[in-house]
């Protein structure tokens, strides 16, 4: 079962799609599906994408397609 993290990882495009736009390394955005998106980071991501943030069942939405269009 996915965690929220988890889930706005793959809304976003998946581990090294969201490291290449935030400009981080894949790895520390796999300990972040594993441990959670540290604050700072998931205040930025709120702001860029808040329509992720606005109900966590368009997350899902998100993963959804994300996995249909794939």
């Amino acid at each position: 079962m996915e965690n929220d993290a988890q889930k706005i990882i793959a809304a976003l495009g998946g581990q090294s799609q969201l490291a290449r736009l935030l400009g981080l390394h894949r790895c520390t955005v796999y300990q972040w599906s594993k441990r959670g998106i540290p604050k700072p980071w998931r205040l930025y991501l709120e702001k860029t994408y808040p329509e992720l943030f606005r109900n966590q069942s368009v997350v899902m939405i998100f993963v959804l397609l994300m996995h249909a269009s794939a």
